[in-house]
């Protein structure tokens, strides 16, 4: 289909979008604030391990469209948008296409109800690659993170995610009879939902799975679950699960502006990208992406995954990637020239020797 085309019917479907009312004609007269609610009733029912939605509405969503009604949502404006998110507030392309998607399944869940008749969204086309390169952290940046940590919990926590690719919730709702130390393993079954302050007895996908364990993070865990062998590790004083924002808020945003890990010229990292660092260091360690998959939850359930966690190639491969972040890199050695001499003319020399 050509260009004039698609936009001619682009713009069909949005003249036919703003008849107002499928079923409630003044449903689409709303605005965008009034269907907010509405939509995350829906949304955080199907999926509410997405913890930057919220984030994404307040900043970037609400101050753009809170006030616009549904069928004056201009396609075109959304296009304009983006690239307003990229130039004047400075964002990454990436984290644009992540508002820009949310707004979209606020768009859609619209559809779906019959309010408006067609996503003004869908197929728009942002030039921003699906799957960009992903941050990951040096060994450098892991032990200066390490440095800065205030407490012995916050080493744990982070190095649970670094040395296992878990998602933050799987690591909120470790308990101690979760690890088996015998075997160096760590089980994850549940997560918690820190938007409905909830726990959910299964994981993203409803995958459980076994994950090893290196001996530098049974170090830093055993004291943890000597002292806390009931309820959750990571938890405040009131029993639950650490408060994520305040957690983020409090150690890891402050920790990371220290360190300079989002300083300028650099893709600014998060706690998922300590996820992205596990996953990639196994890849280069030479771990295939079905390994990869299994040992981070992708992958479907299997007959045999109830077997992982006893001796799987997966599971002695997966050893030794990930390096110790509490003890600083070692320079790297400069290699001294080697001594040449003189062969006898007698003598043949071939190249690189016998």
């Amino acid at each position: 289909m050509r260009e004039t085309d698609a936009q001619r019917k682009a713009h069909a479907l949005e003249d036919e979008s703003r008849e107002l009312g499928w079923r409630d004609p003044k449903a689409a007269a709303r605005t965008w604030r009034e269907w907010c609610p509405e939509w995350l009733r829906g949304f955080y029912a199907e999926d509410s391990s997405d913890s930057t939605t919220e984030s994404l509405i307040r900043v970037h969503i609400m101050p753009k469209w809170g006030d616009v009604r549904l069928i004056d949502i201009d396609r075109h404006e959304i296009k304009a948008w983006a690239k307003e998110m990229q130039v004047e507030a400075g964002i990454a392309a990436t984290s644009a296409k992540r508002v820009i998607n949310a707004f979209s399944s606020s768009l859609t869940a619209a559809v779906d109800v019959g309010i408006l008749s067609h996503n003004p969204c869908a197929k728009l086309n942002l030039g921003i690659p699906d799957n960009p390169s992903e941050r990951t952290y040096t060994q450098k940046e892991q032990h200066r993170l390490f440095s800065e940590l205030p407490s012995v919990l916050d080493q744990a926590l982070v190095a649970i995610l670094l040395g296992t690719g878990c998602r933050l919730g799987e690591a909120l709702a470790l308990e101690a009879r979760h690890f088996n130390v015998q075997h160096s393993t760590v089980r994850f079954r549940q997560t918690w939902d820190s938007h409905n302050r909830k726990l959910k007895t299964y994981t993203k996908g409803k995958k459980r799975r076994t994950v090893p364990i290196d001996n530098w993070l049974l170090d830093l865990i055993k004291p943890l679950l000597k002292a806390r062998p009931e309820g959750y590790l990571f938890r405040s004083r009131g029993g639950v699960p650490l408060d994520v924002a305040n957690w983020r808020k409090r150690v890891w945003n402050k920790c990371s502006d220290e360190i300079g890990l989002n300083s300028a010229g650099k893709e600014r990292g998060s706690i998922h990208t300590l996820r992205h660092t596990y996953a990639t260091e196994q890849l280069e360690a030479g771990l295939s992406l079905a390994e990869i998959a299994d040992l981070l939850g992708h992958s479907s359930i299997t007959t045999t995954e109830r077997y992982a966690h006893r001796r799987s190639k997966v599971g002695k491969k997966a050893l030794g990637t990930i390096r110790d972040p509490r003890r600083a890199p070692k320079p790297k050695k400069r290699q001294k020239p080697r001594e040449t001499r003189e062969l006898p003319s007698n003598v043949i020399a071939f190249p690189g020797g016998r």
